[in-house]
């Protein structure tokens, strides 16, 4: 059921970015990397794959929150950022932070 609720919440935020207006689509991948980033610290190391996996399958919109990410002071949030940053094909070089 959780991932159901995963996978219909990324397909949601896909489905907005690529059919619905810019701004109901900035703000909802917004409100969702905020969330996802949050489970790249997540104590279950499952739940932290999940995050990465929906992250990698947002693609290249999320490259903006990872650069914040892996800008972060939270060492497993940016070590996890900086990973799928490189997956995206994208350099780690964090000094663009402006999701």
């Amino acid at each position: 059921m959780i991932l159901l609720c995963i996978g219909v919440m990324g397909f949601a935020v896909v489905m907005a970015i690529h059919g619905g207006r810019d701004d109901d689509a900035s703000a909802l991948l917004k409100e969702r990397m905020a969330q996802l980033m949050v489970k790249l610290d997540d104590e279950d190391p499952q739940e932290c794959d999940r995050a990465e996996r929906e992250i990698v399958d947002i693609g290249k919109v999320a490259i903006p929150h990872l650069r914040a990410a892996a800008a972060s002071t939270n060492v497993d949030i940016a070590r996890r950022a900086r990973s799928i940053l490189r997956q995206l094909g994208e350099s780690t070089d964090s000094t663009q932070t402006e999701p």
